[in-house]
């Protein structure tokens, strides 16, 4: 309300359904969850839609059914299949791999986030893949086939596991012609295309990775370490010392000036004065320039408790607003906050 939001688009699940009474699951199947995570996402529905009724605001609601793609937490199964299977590791099944899944790839997730955008005010949707259900067995059979991987298939009993067979849902695939019929939603990411777009990913990533750890034990990567205060300066100045090449960024030209000319004065004053004279070690206030060449960033800037005990975020992004223009894919970002000394007990 504050800051004029018209629409509200909530990331439900198809967990609020439970073991649902008819599959494909409609919007209109009565919501039974079996989990906390369900429970709480059912609540947050009721919370959106109260809301809307005492305010002008409208929403949408999505019920997104097994969400998957390239990055996704490999405590997920299609990402924790993937995982084991191109390091051939034994891929486990939670139970007897009957459980039938419809997964949905994130472009397609997207899709319908964006759909929302101008349309289907107050209302509620399914958002998923229902054109290829598949059991968790034959999903790790598929995996290892499209990964040409050796990995052994096991099973786990549920009474094993964390996820107790009372909190497993056997069958979960979505109807989603209500999400066809007005938002004109049509999934379009088969399920091996899918596949092959997370394994292409690990590959890409961890040669990148190799890449940059190879060169980070040559010192070969040039850092810009930002907000050169309390933690960002001794950073700065070690970083520099073993042999990298750091661009200091600080919004402050007093504090840029002193650490060019080595007259901050702090317990590692001789070794800034050392690597500030041999260049390793340059600071400015230009964005630009700073960013320039540079492979990893250092977030170093302050976020204090607010007067009502939160995380302030203003300087982050502040910090964000200055460097989004000269960001480059590929960049690691390294986010050093901290809470400003004195701030907080904890």
């Amino acid at each position: 309300k504050k800051n004029n939001v018209k629409k509200i688009i909530f990331a439900s699940s198809s967990e609020i359904y439970g073991e649902a009474v008819h599959v494909p699951i409609k919007e209109t199947d009565p919501p039974m969850p079996i989990t906390n995570y369900g429970v709480s996402k059912i609540t947050g529905e009721e919370y959106v839609k109260a809301f809307s009724k005492i305010s002008s605001m409208k929403y949408s609601i999505l019920r997104f059914f097994n969400a998957y793609g390239p990055g996704q937490s490999s405590s997920f199964v299609m990402s924790e299949f993937v995982s084991k299977a191109v390091s051939n590791k034994p891929i486990t099944i939670h139970g007897s791999g009957e459980q039938l899944r419809a997964f949905c790839h994130i472009h397609d997730i997207v899709n319908g986030i964006n759909l929302c955008l101008s349309n289907g005010d107050n209302q509620i949707f399914n958002i998923g893949n229902n054109k290829e259900p598949i059991t968790i067995f034959d999903l790790a059979k598929n995996i290892k086939s499209i990964t040409e991987s050796d990995s052994e298939i096991t099973f786990l009993p549920f009474e094993n596991t964390e996820r107790k067979r009372t909190s497993e849902i056997m069958k979960r695939i979505p109807d989603i012609q209500k999400a066809h019929d007005i938002l004109g939603y049509n999934p379009q990411i088969s399920l091996n295309e899918g596949i092959k777009s997370i394994f292409k990913w690990r590959e890409l990533y961890f040669q990148t990775i190799d890449e940059i750890k190879k060169r980070v034990v040559d010192c070969n990567v040039k850092i810009c370490v930002i907000g050169v205060g309390t933690i960002g300066l001794p950073l700065a100045t070690f970083l520099a010392k073993k042999g990298f090449k750091v661009n200091g960024l600080d919004i402050s030209q007093r504090r840029v000036d002193q650490i060019n000319n080595a007259t901050v004065i702090y317990e590692y004053q001789d070794m800034l004065r050392d690597v500030t004279k041999n260049k390793n070690l340059l600071a400015t206030t230009d964005p630009e320039n700073a960013l320039n060449d540079v492979e990893v960033i250092f977030v170093c800037v302050p976020t204090p408790l607010n007067k009502n005990n939160e995380m302030d975020i203003v300087n982050l992004n502040d910090v964000a607003k200055r460097i989004s223009p000269f960001l480059k894919k590929g960049m690691i970002l390294i986010f050093e906050s901290s809470v400003a000394i004195g701030t907080t007990k904890q």
